[in-house]
């Protein structure tokens, strides 16, 4: 992948799944190199393998010239009958320890999914979310919720009041947005622990 040649694959049985995956009847590939699901008679893609949070970057051209822009990344999960895997865009596949294969679902952003026990953020469960109750708010700052807790990422910002959660956004002089969780106690900032408005606007000026 990437223009290099897959020397184990096997051409009559190889096939594209996805921007993330590929597969031949013995192996699967990824951009982080190959590897053998535990069953690869029923492994399968579970979304389209695009992360759908851009990444930004700015494009240099022969002659000389720039210009600022966004390239789409892969990352996605897959599954067997027996295991669920994650890739990440970084390092090899992982497995998700824990995950029930039968009730799995990725949420087709390339970051997060779930299952009938737990919410996960790329190969991460996501401690004390509820699937039940669970919801994303922001896919690019990871914000989300449950009926009881706030998330950002993986971490879970404690002593939330969910009835009151939205989302402020804060535009710098540089005309940047960034977003932050709010209730009615205050602010969060991007580290989880709360933060005065007055102190936000200070040190992200």
């Amino acid at each position: 992948m990437q223009d290099k040649r897959l020397k184990n694959a096997d051409v009559n049985s190889f096939e594209v799944l996805n921007y993330c995956f590929a597969k031949d009847r013995h192996f699967v590939w990824c951009l982080g190199g190959e590897f053998r699901p535990y069953d690869i008679e029923t492994f399968e893609v579970c979304d389209d393998g695009f992360n759908k949070n851009l990444m930004h970057q700015t494009f240099y051209f022969s002659d000389g010239s720039s210009a600022d822009g966004t390239t789409q990344i892969s990352s996605g999960y897959a599954k067997d009958k027996y295991q669920v895997y994650c890739y990440d865009h970084t390092g090899k596949v992982k497995i998700l320890k824990g995950a029930d294969p039968k009730t799995f679902v990725s949420c087709n952003n390339g970051k997060f999914a779930k299952d009938s026990r737990y919410i996960y953020y790329y190969f991460h469960q996501i401690k004390k979310a509820d699937p039940k109750t669970w919801k994303l708010l922001d896919l690019e700052e990871g914000y989300s919720c449950d009926a009881k807790h706030a998330f950002r990422f993986k971490t879970c910002l404690e002593n939330t009041d969910i009835a009151t959660l939205s989302i402020y956004e804060f535009t710098d002089k540089e005309g940047y947005t960034t977003k932050f969780l709010k209730d009615k106690n205050g602010l969060f900032d991007l580290d989880g622990t709360r933060i005065t408005e007055d102190k936000l606007k200070k040190d992200y000026a």
